[in-house]
């Protein structure tokens, strides 16, 4: 487990001190991994939670580009998690999932729809953009694994 706390501020050209934009100021993470004791088996999770951040002050762009852009963005987090077994020293083959409860950031392109204007601005994501992803791989070393 671990916690992290952040206090990141900066004085801006109007001589205010303020949070940095999309720098979270609470993290945390939790992991568990488990490796049964024939060595088979090696089961890992990951949940890593991002609390809100500031985000860039977008009072110049126009209402309606502005549908989903809070000043803040959620507390969310994000499950990892993979399985993987273990066949004599040279090979693995695993299976995992990132991003597994779905959390994602919608509309994180301010005027995707028109990139030619002056208002669009991609530069203001803070969180994921993918929902689930899920893999499968194998690890084959001829000289051994570890």
């Amino acid at each position: 487990m671990s916690y992290k706390w952040n206090d990141v501020r900066a004085t801006y050209a109007d001589g205010v001190l303020r949070k940095v934009p999309l720098v979270a100021q609470h993290r945390g993470l939790v992991t568990f991994d488990y490796t049964t004791p024939n060595k088979l088996w090696m089961f890992n999770t990951r949940v890593q939670v991002v609390g809100p951040q500031r985000l860039p002050d977008n009072s110049d762009i126009p209402h309606e580009y502005m549908h989903d852009f809070p000043a803040n963005s959620p507390t969310y987090g994000i499950w990892n998690a993979q399985v993987t077994r273990t066949f004599g020293k040279k090979l693995e083959v695993y299976i995992g999932g990132e991003n597994l409860n779905g959390f994602q950031q919608h509309n994180a392109i301010i005027a995707a729809n028109e990139p030619e204007s002056p208002f669009f601005n991609g530069s203001q994501v803070w969180g994921p953009m993918m929902r689930q992803v899920a893999y499968l791989g194998i690890r084959f070393a001829p000289g051994g694994l570890q």
